[in-house]
């Protein structure tokens, strides 16, 4: 049975978000939430009508962005912030978040090395190869090793 497409989304923007903090650790970054999605999102192209807001994909493509998607990405971001994977300050939606970092949480996770993966390379490194290299598929199942893993962490016995 394959997932629901919003655990897919889920995964993905989390699997991004985690990626690109754990590259920028230990500094405090304003996270654009365009970023979590793989795009370069323009935020002066914002049409307040609401009408899709171009974008570029990671190898320079024209596509287009919903406030949709953006704000799925958004809460994504809250629910890592809100679980304790990472520090937040501002939420300045739908575009950013202002004073973004990972949390003691959030790194011990991406430092662990789970056993379905290159045992010399974490879960922070695999995530950060695959979003380099548009691996957003691949992610997804990652991100859900991850999490459960930093669960059993947090629960022993669980």
């Amino acid at each position: 049975m394959s997932e629901p497409e919003n655990i897919t989304r889920f995964n993905r923007a989390v699997g991004m978000t985690l990626a690109v903090l754990y590259e920028e650790f230990p500094k405090r970054i304003t996270l654009r939430v365009g970023r979590v999605l793989g795009l370069e999102v323009n935020e002066e192209d914002d049409l307040l009508d609401g009408s899709p807001i171009p974008a570029r994909d990671g190898d320079g493509n024209q596509v287009t962005v919903t406030y949709d998607d953006l704000d799925f990405a958004l809460n994504s971001v809250r629910w890592l912030a809100d679980s304790g994977y990472l520090l937040a300050g501002q939420f300045r939606g739908p575009f950013f978040v202002d004073d973004v970092t990972l949390s003691a949480k959030g790194l011990e996770l991406l430092k662990c090395v789970p056993s379905s993966v290159d045992p010399s390379a974490s879960f922070g490194d695999e995530l950060r190869t695959m979003a380099r290299s548009s691996g957003q598929d691949a992610m997804s199942g990652l991100v859900s090793t991850a999490l459960t893993t930093g669960f059993r962490l947090l629960v022993p016995g669980a």
